[in-house]
Parts: C-alpha cells; structure tokens; sequence
C-alpha cells in the first residue's frame, strides 16, 4: 500500500492527512476478487469483459505477476491474499451502502467517485488511468470525505426562494444565461448555470426490504442551488428521455444545509 491524502472526521475539514492507500488496475482487481470468489461491481468489470480474448489472456497473465510482486496475492497453492486487501474487496465488491459523486468543471464531466461502506468500514474508490485507488476508512468519515471531494465550503444563501422552471430551460447548452434569465431565474442561479460547474451525488443502500436510495444535484456561483438530477450523469441510468416540458424547481442553500442535505441523502432521514 501506498501513502494517499484524505481529510480528518470533521464535517468542514480541508486540511489533508496521511493514508494508506492500495492502487490497482481494473484486471487486477477482477483477479483479486475473483480469486477471493467476490461479485466484482459492474463498473470495475466492464472495460475488462471487452478485451479480445487473447489480450484479455496477456493482461490476466501480467497482472498474476505484478499483484505477487506487490505482495497484494501471496504465491501459494492456492494463493492467498492479505486481510487487509481482503476487507477492501470486500466491501468494495458487497457494500450496503454505495455512494457516487459526479463533478463537472465548464460542463466537462470527471469520472465519478465511488464510496462503498459496509458497518464501520468505508472504502474510497478514486479513479486512476486504467485503474482505480482504494483507500479505507471508517465510515463515520464519510461525510466529511464528501464534503471534501465535492468541494462545498461555507458560502452564504443567495437572496430569493426557490423558482420554478421548464426542464428545457436548464437544458438549453448554447444560450442557458439567456434562457434562464428570460425565464426568471435569479441572476445568481443563472451565472451558477451558464458556469457548466455541476455537482451530483449518488447514493444507494442495501436494507432489509431491498433497495432504497437518492439523488443530490447542485450548482454554485455565490452560492448553492439544488438543481434536478436530470441535468447529471445521474440521469443516463433511468432510461426514459426526461420530459423537456416539465416544472422543476431550483432552490437556494446556504453551505451548512447542503452539508446537511448530503447527510440527509444517506442516512434516509426525513
């Protein structure tokens, strides 16, 4: 494992600390889990199920090597590996609670973040070329975490309420200044949008019923507007073409309630 930057257990902290970290290529950690006979997540398994299979054969074989000399698998018959990547996998592999967050910087889209936590244990899931870099904590740690990686600091709450607005509005991509402004849509709310600089949250929990979860989106300018998730990423799992034509609200925040509304998001409160 390799030393990594993170943030301490508060809510609103900036300041990185040392962790421990674990990189690994998308073959080696179908390998890894395979190996330990885990369920390996579709977005970790996709870019290697399209390799030919000869190519796929070529990378399975280099990646048995690297992961001995990394000491991540142990050579054996059969081999074995530490319990430390072993409760990485884990989790990462079965969470109860799986957390993704989608940021967009002049309208270009980052890979997402992955959070997957089970019980006190909570793994980050930080996308690398080809790969991805595991870092565990505990998972009280993972608000604070959020909070860091989507950036919110403590801005005030823009003046006015919330206001309603057609979809096709906020989809407009070569006039959305505007549009929103011809719309009514406050000044502040319209700079936060026509800035392309958009942030989605993700979460879904395993409970004993199935499945329930939640969807946080928001633009900031001088300050936080919750905006529908249908102008995310988050949108492209739902299947159906979003209806242009409907009323959706922005609303204002402050930083402290959109903190509270991450925490809300994942902890199903009301």
């Amino acid at each position: 494992m390799s030393e990594g930057e993170g943030v301490s257990g508060r809510a609103s902290a900036t300041e990185p600390v040392v962790e421990q970290s674990l990189a690994l290529s998308h073959v080696d950690f179908v390998q890894v889990a395979e190996l330990l006979g885990e369920p390996v997540p579709r977005y970790l398994r996709a870019s290697v199920a399209v390799y030919p299979r000869r190519r796929r054969e070529e990378a399975l074989a280099a990646s048995r090597q690297s992961l001995v000399d990394r000491a991540v698998v142990l050579p054996g018959d059969p081999p074995r590996v530490p319990l430390s990547v072993v409760r990485l996998t884990q989790v990462v592999c079965r969470p109860a609670l799986t957390v993704e967050l989608h940021r967009a910087t002049g309208g270009r889209w980052a890979p997402p973040i992955r959070y997957a936590a089970a019980g006190d244990a909570a793994v980050e899931v930080l996308p690398e070329p080809d790969g991805v870099r595991l870092t565990p904590f505990h998972s009280d740690g993972l608000l604070p975490r959020l909070v860091w990686r989507a950036g919110v600091e403590k801005l005030p709450k823009p003046a006015g309420g919330p206001v309603n607005v057609q979809l096709s509005v906020l989809r407009s991509t070569d006039n959305v200044r505007e549009a929103s402004a011809a719309a009514g849509v406050p000044e502040d709310a319209t700079a936060a949008l026509a800035s392309g600089d958009l942030t989605a949250v993700s979460v879904v929990a395993r409970t004993g019923h199935g499945r329930t979860g939640a969807e946080l989106a928001w633009a900031a300018s001088r300050g936080y507007w919750l905006v529908p998730a249908l102008l995310t990423p988050l949108a492209d799992d739902r299947g159906a073409e979003p209806d242009d034509d409907a009323t959706v609200q922005l609303a204002p925040l402050d930083g402290a309630e959109l903190i509270n509304a991450l925490y809300r998001s994942f902890t199903f409160d009301s």
